[in-house]
């Protein structure tokens, strides 16, 4: 085997590990077992919670956190994730035929295609799905702040 082979590999399966370990953490797994998994203390719900003795400004931030759920996870770990599964799969139904004529660069160009076609969909998404409603509840939660909590802070108290 080719040593630029033998690394790549490597470099591809250290990756595949840490992609697939941070997309469990993001999940809320503080292991590799998926059944043990919390989903209160996955990234997109950390910090979401209300509490007991919670403040209306408090509760707006952690509404805005709500809102930016896409921005607490990286794109990358699925997109790399997914792609090795792909160029896994490749390997495997390529080596199970007969004539297997692609060498290891035919694969990697699998694995390379499949991430950006990913990461630009995801990115594209992100981009024109979930930033416009963002944008939007951000601007519901200062009108709400302006209009609605900060008149009844400002408020005289109603006498029975």
């Amino acid at each position: 085997m080719d040593i630029v082979l033998i690394i790549s590999l490597i470099i591809f399966v250290y990756l595949f590990y840490v992609s697939g370990k941070f997309l469990l953490q993001d999940q809320g797994c503080k292991s590799a077992n998926v059944f043990k998994c919390k989903e209160e203390d996955s990234n997109h719900l950390k910090g979401t919670f209300l509490d007991e003795n919670e403040t209306c400004d408090s509760a707006m931030n952690k509404m805005r956190s709500v809102l930016k759920v896409n921005d607490k996870t990286g794109i990358w770990k699925i997109c790399y994730f997914t792609a090795f599964i792909v160029a896994l799969l490749s390997i495997i139904c390529t080596n199970s035929t007969k004539n297997n004529n692609h060498n290891h660069y035919f694969y990697i160009l699998i694995f390379i295609s499949t991430f950006l076609v990913l990461y630009v969909i995801k990115n594209f998404e992100n981009f024109h799905k979930y930033k416009p409603n963002s944008d939007n509840g951000d601007k519901i939660i200062d009108f709400i702040n302006k209009n609605c909590i900060n008149k009844f802070k400002n408020s005289t108290p109603v006498q029975n």
